[in-house]
């Protein structure tokens, strides 16, 4: 079996012990030794992040569009030689509306993705899977908590935050069921990022535009470079985490309390690459949070997880 959740900041990747991941960038190239993928030349991943002209993902329909070549990027890095079961993943809510449509919409996108990666060609090497499931992000990293938390009972909410997307999820542990579910585009790292850090940082580089991708590196990486000198950014991470994360709980908590006061959880869960960047959650009541460890790898542990029950 073959996990792959693709996201807005990166491709992450599972396959038996492995597991990697490719960042979300991409551009058409001319050079000779590019990976060749339908007939075109493209670059992938931080080299093409470091480049002009490169593109990151913002939209489903973009995910939903690169997901084949991220998949077969990611297998050729996986070292993936025969054929095998293939399982990635979409946003919980656009998951659930395509799987909501009439049985005789036939051509919902689910479908049209799991057709599209069936078959892959890069780098002239065949990459075929049989058998592809369509998981929703965010029930991945419920089952990743849920193994490694056996006795947990009563009702948890996940909340996934990657590049572009906050995922919660309302999760009954007893009637292992998803009770409410919700995606925010662009409220993701993206937003601390263009709205909180992005200011902070052009009060050291003025004049100068990163894109939301470059800025994520940064991010990363806690430096930036100016000319000889290598200023850390420590300090304005921290404070733009805090601010970002005081604005998202009470973004979510607001969206439960309109239609869903009735049901309660004592469980928060953090996972996806943005937890690594809470270091301080503020006025939780009571509630009991933890962040997954690994949580940028959570719905692809739990996806294998899923399809072995």
């Amino acid at each position: 079996m073959f996990i792959v959740d693709h996201g807005f900041s990166s491709a992450k990747y599972l396959y038996k012990t492995l597991f990697g991941k490719i960042r979300s960038s991409y551009r058409i190239s001319h050079r000779a030794g590019d990976l060749l993928y339908k007939g075109n030349n493209y670059e992938i991943g931080d080299e093409a992040l470091l480049r002009t002209g490169s593109l990151y993902i913002k939209t489903v329909e973009e995910l939903i569009e690169t997901y084949p070549m991220f998949v077969a990027c990611c297998a050729k890095a996986a070292g993936i030689s025969y054929d095998t079961d293939l399982v990635v993943g979409l946003p919980y809510d656009f998951w659930k509306e395509e799987q909501d449509k009439s049985f005789q919409e036939k051509e919902n996108e689910i479908n049209k993705l799991q057709d599209s990666l069936k078959s892959i060609t890069l780098d002239n090497s065949d990459y075929r899977f049989d058998n592809v499931s369509v998981l929703p992000q965010g029930l991945g990293c419920i089952k990743t908590f849920l193994n490694q938390n056996t006795v947990t009972s009563g009702n948890l909410l996940m909340i996934d935050i990657g590049f572009n997307t906050v995922i919660f999820t309302l999760y009954s542990v007893e009637r292992k069921k998803i009770l409410y579910g919700k995606t925010f585009y662009k409220r993701g790292v993206y937003d601390m990022t263009v709205n909180i850090l992005a200011p902070e940082i052009a009060k050291i580089f003025p004049g100068k535009t990163f894109t939301p991708a470059e800025i994520n590196y940064i991010i990363e990486t806690r430096k930036l470079q100016k000319g000889f000198e290598n200023i850390d950014i420590t300090r304005q991470i921290q404070a733009a985490t805090t601010e970002y994360t005081k604005s998202l709980l009470k973004m979510i908590k607001d969206d439960l309390k309109e239609g869903f006061g009735a049901y309660n959880f004592s469980t928060v869960v953090f996972a996806g690459g943005g937890a690594r960047l809470i270091s301080e959650v503020t006025d939780t009541s009571g509630i009991d949070v933890k962040i997954l460890a690994n949580p940028e790898y959570a719905n692809c542990y739990g996806f294998a997880l899923a399809t072995r029950q």
